[in-house]
């Protein structure tokens, strides 16, 4: 029995350690790095700005069936609101919310 244990022991360690997903060697470059609102400069907060009134002035993109939703910041507030309980508990949570595509942030999100 003490044999079996051990044994099932050594293949769990075995299957445990073995890396089914290759570990990349390089490292990032540049990683974006998030600031509080309080600690960005003035021309980042700027940029930010400019972002978001870039999302109020470009037409909606999805929820054509929608009234409401108007413009690409009511797509991202209508999005948000469809998939709040979705989104929250994953672990796409972060990269989600970073997501800017069509506005020309530069920038982390703060």
């Amino acid at each position: 029995m003490l044999s079996r244990s051990i044994a099932a022991l050594l293949s769990l360690t075995a299957a445990a350690s073995a890396s089914v997903i290759p570990r990349a060697n390089s490292t990032c470059a540049d990683p974006v790095v998030r600031k509080e609102w309080r600690e960005l400069t003035g021309a980042e907060k700027a940029e930010y700005l400019r972002a978001a009134v870039c999302l109020r002035n470009l037409p909606k993109a999805k929820y054509e069936f929608v009234d409401a939703v108007t413009t690409r910041m009511d797509d991202l507030v209508f999005t948000h609101f469809s998939l709040n309980t979705d989104i929250h508990f994953v672990a796409n949570f972060l990269p989600w919310h970073r997501c800017r595509t069509g506005t020309g942030a530069l920038t982390a999100t703060p």
